[in-house]
């Protein structure tokens, strides 16, 4: 389902709180798999370059990145990533 998008001016508490995690794919609950699919669709309707759960009011680690948007098209057009983790390199 299409959610909202949540702004830091419209609840800036709600962007600076910190995330939990999700379970392992195999062990996610209906809840998991609804927030994954609310995220899919709002993205859906909105575009741009990505969205994260957090910026429709779900507190958990979950992003979608459009690639294509970005001008990676190799790398596929929007791809949801779960419990994403930056790395620094060199």
């Amino acid at each position: 389902m299409r959610k909202n998008i949540i702004t830091v001016l419209s609840h800036p508490a709600a962007l600076r709180r910190k995330c939990s995690h999700f379970p392992p794919i195999e062990e996610f609950a209906d809840i998991d798999k609804a927030a994954i699919q609310d995220l899919k669709d709002t993205f859906d309707v909105t575009q741009g370059y990505g969205l994260s759960l957090p910026q429709i009011g779900t507190a958990k680690r979950a992003i979608v990145v459009n690639f294509s948007a970005l001008g990676l098209d190799e790398l596929g057009t929007a791809v949801v990533m779960i419990n994403p983790e930056i790395e620094t390199l060199g």
